[in-house]
């Protein structure tokens, strides 16, 4: 959602430009038979230059506002003549006029941060509601026989696969007994074999050569036998070293369904705890719904009221002050053409942002209406006929927010300017035009770009 305040950024070199013409406009009063209005308007004048007119910083605002309405008070009694002096009182109030606009328009953006604080509130009400009336919902409908079914189904098809495990488990482990006994087995052989050859060994030593050749004759073959032995027990060994992962997973996987079939077996002993407790916590949380539902409807009476009147009225305070500004500025269009122009191009922008700011705030409003009214709350029909309307009145005050937007682009577009300034307004001009398009509740933020109060002056064609 746009930012109001973002969307008013040329203002200052309008206000610059037009204090300049209506520094003009005063001169040319000068000529004017009436001493006192003219001594008014130099007066008045002064009082302008202390608002920051001439780069000077702003005074607060209540202050500023002070001196907007003594400028006012005091020129009134002039700016209804067609005169010289008339049409520079005119020029001077719409100025002033416009300075009330801006603090009444402050204030209206103030209320619509203030609604939009009271929305927040509301909306997290509506979110307990709807939580709690959905959990609510849930315990309520909650069964525990499809659970229990499903859980004595678990149950029997675990027990039927601890079966199954324990028959694997005992077929590899019977194996890998085999397996360890048969290298047992070859492991004795093995070492009979060898000290069969370490004796021959020791009796060729002590035979003669020709018993020596035939002991070693003998020595051979028994190592050759000890050898193969050796190699049937690798053989046997290497066996038994695959089986033996086997009958760990098989005794690991026993160990797993047993463990599930405990679980499963406590699941069952607490679903029937688990629905007496659904039920309770269900009775629980229907009060809170009921509580956050109440809390809801008042808070939605509380914004409806507070939108149709302290909202309403700082936007009807801020427009009329601004379109009074755009009457007075309609009465200087000869003696301060530029001056004229330029309030007319602000109080269209001012008239635009306030317009703008108006059909959010019954956008925000109509919004959590309709939430209210499609989450059931109570009175939804009567809350979704309030929304309607709420958003019938939001496309009205578009609608004329897009038009004022449309006119303030036009007014800047007619002012007098050559240059940096020049492109200045036009890249202004061409921001309200998007805004002008953009709908109410979305739309660019042009706080970080430049504007055209950031274009030279000294290029402006008086």
């Amino acid at each position: 959602m746009s930012n109001p305040r973002n969307t008013t950024r040329h203002a200052p070199t309008l206000r610059r430009l037009a204090g300049a013409a209506i520094a003009s406009a005063a001169l040319l009063a000068a000529c004017d038979d009436s001493r006192q209005a003219d001594e008014s308007i130099r007066d008045a004048r002064l009082q302008m230059g202390t608002l920051g007119a001439s780069g000077r910083s702003a005074p607060p605002a209540e202050k500023a506002d002070r001196i907007n309405r003594a400028i006012v008070d005091a020129l009134t009694p002039y700016s209804g003549s067609e005169s010289r002096t008339g049409e520079a009182a005119s020029a001077l109030i719409a100025q002033a006029k416009l300075g009330q606009g801006s603090t009444r328009g402050i204030e209206a953006v103030d209320a619509y941060a203030d609604l939009l604080g009271r929305v927040r509130i509301a909306r997290a009400d509506l979110s307990q509601y709807n939580a709690h009336s959905a959990q609510a919902d849930a315990l309520a409908a909650y069964d525990p026989a499809p659970e229990l079914d499903d859980l004595a189904a678990q149950a029997a098809a675990k027990q039927a696969e601890a079966r199954a495990a324990e028959d694997v488990l005992a077929e590899v482990t019977a194996r890998l007994d085999d397996l360890d006994t048969q290298v047992a087995a070859l492991d004795q052989r093995t070492a009979a074999e060898r000290d069969a050859a370490g004796r021959l060994r020791l009796e060729m030593a002590r035979a003669n050569p020709v018993e020596a050749a035939e002991i070693a004759e003998r020595v051979r073959e028994v190592m050759r036998r000890g050898d193969a032995l050796e190699l049937e027990t690798a053989r046997v060994r290497r066996q038994a070293e695959i089986i033996e992962p086997q009958v760990n997973e098989a005794r690991m996987r026993l160990d797993q369904l047993n463990a599930q079939a405990v679980l499963i077996a406590a699941n069952r002993q607490e679903v029937d705890q688990r629905a007496a407790d659904a039920e309770q916590a269900a009775a629980e949380l229907r009060a809170r719904a009921d509580e956050a539902q109440a809390r809801v409807v008042a808070d939605l009476t509380r914004i409806q009221a507070f939108l149709a009147a302290d909202v309403a009225d700082a936007i009807d305070a801020a427009l009329s002050e601004i379109r009074a500004a755009k009457t007075s500025a309609s009465r200087a269009r000869s003696v301060a053409s530029e001056s004229a122009r330029g309030s007319a191009a602000l109080a269209q922008h001012a008239e635009a942002v306030v317009l703008r700011t108006q059909a959010n705030a019954l956008g925000v409003v109509a919004e959590l209406l309709e939430a209210a009214a499609a989450n059931r709350v109570q009175g939804a029909s009567t809350l979704a006929a309030q929304a309607q309307e709420l958003r019938n009145a939001e496309a009205d005050s578009s609608a004329q927010s897009s038009e004022a937007f449309r006119g303030a682009a036009a007014d800047l577009r007619r002012l007098r300017a050559t240059g940096d300034t020049r492109a200045a307004l036009e890249e202004s001009a061409r921001r309200l035009d998007v805004l002008a398009d953009t709908p109410s509740g979305a739309g660019p933020d042009f706080s970080e770009t430049p504007a055209a109060d950031d274009a030279p002056l000294d290029s402006w064609d008086d």
